[in-house]
């Protein structure tokens, strides 16, 4: 699975006593939504896994990427002040982290 990509997750019948059902939550931080015509690069990702029960297995701590100039080129302005303030968009800037590194360390994660 690449970080462009979507992957269906089972979600479990019940809550009950299942303790084999893993769900995968992701969390990803962009320089736009892909409805506004640009191509969409994903500037930070994290990740959760927790069991039916919701209760967290491991974490993915979240990873800064660097995106291409054309990414922070794009951001409309509300994005644009939302990564500004948080601080976001400096740190993607300043990121060495590779998309592909990103996806290979999430991927890493997810098999374990």
């Amino acid at each position: 699975m690449t970080l462009h990509q979507h992957a269906a997750v089972p979600v479990p019948g019940t809550l009950g006593e299942d303790t084999t059902t893993r769900l995968l939550w992701l969390d990803f931080e962009t320089n736009c939504l892909h409805d506004r015509g640009y191509e969409v690069h994903v500037l930070e990702v994290a990740a959760v896994v927790t069991d039916a029960s919701l209760d967290q297995l491991a974490v993915f701590e979240p990873m800064v990427i660097r995106a291409p100039e054309s990414a922070y080129e794009s951001m409309d302005d509300y994005v644009r002040t939302m990564h500004t303030t948080n601080g976001l968009l400096a740190e993607s800037r300043a990121s060495t982290t590779t998309v592909e590194e990103a996806d290979a360390a999430l991927a890493d994660f997810v098999t374990k």
